[in-house]
């Protein structure tokens, strides 16, 4: 099996995990140095930005809607789907579905993820949260 064929099957299994609440194959897959998308170190680095998540959207799926490989790299496109159940941060929780949409950029070496990069719809996810108005980008009426 060639390695990137490996390496979207580890990355597949980051999700498969994620949406199935068990997280502990992680451990096998999480480099001790790896660096996430708030520079957090190793598996509970990894967990300390997922786990947020999950508490705040106890229902949350993530869907891989587009995964390419090229060397050492998995990119992702995918959309989780949620109810706000619980607060997020330091938003109250709002009872809404909610989805968000990221796109995610893996670095894998000797069958581990090292790094991590996400841009996700960060404006959409607070404007369905109701905290930045859905209409901030509208055009203003001229007077």
């Amino acid at each position: 099996m060639n390695t990137t064929v490996q390496n979207k099957e580890i990355v597949t299994k980051v999700y498969d995990c994620l949406n199935n609440r068990n997280t502990e194959p992680l451990r096998d897959i999480i480099a001790d140095d790896y660096a996430g998308i708030r520079n957090e170190r190793g598996y509970e680095g990894f967990l300390n930005a997922t786990q947020p998540v999950i508490s705040a959207f106890p229902d949350v799926h993530w869907n891989v809607e587009d995964m390419i490989a090229e060397g050492d790299k998995v990119v992702v496109r995918w959309q989780w789907t949620g109810t706000n159940k619980n607060p997020f941060q330091h938003f109250a929780a709002t009872g809404k579905a909610m989805t968000n949409t990221a796109i995610a950029i893996y670095e894998i070496h000797d069958g581990k993820i090292h790094h991590a990069w996400m841009q996700t719809d960060r404006l959409g996810f607070l404007q369905q949260l109701g905290v930045v108005a859905a209409d901030i980008l509208a055009p203003q009426a001229k007077k």
